[in-house]
């Protein structure tokens, strides 16, 4: 076996964490408009009104989402950080191995 995290306890929180934010719109637009909103990294439509959103690096598109929501009509009815599972914590650090 190989060492794939070699970290603290408070930096892996931190990744638990993580820059996703869940987002509830009653009128949603297409993933890819709100993918491109500012400081958007990625945008994924697990359901029809919600989307898990990553932000950028160094950066936080809360703001920017809850304006265009207003500006666009798109009825925001949740917004959350989105909680990082144990397993998503084992993937990125195994694909993370993978890719050194």
């Amino acid at each position: 076996g190989e060492l794939v995290y070699g970290d603290t306890i408070a930096a892996l929180k931190q990744f638990e964490r993580g820059a996703t934010l869940l987002v509830g719109l009653h009128r949603a637009p297409p993933a890819a408009e709100l993918a491109a909103l500012p400081g958007v990294a990625a945008a994924e439509a697990l359901e029809p009104t919600l989307f898990r959103i990553q932000f950028a690096a160094g950066k936080d598109p809360t703001d920017a989402l809850v304006k265009a929501a207003a500006a666009h009509d798109w009825g925001l009815y949740r917004l959350n950080p989105a909680q990082t599972s144990l397993e998503d914590v084992f993937v990125h650090l195994t694909r993370r191995e993978d890719a050194a």
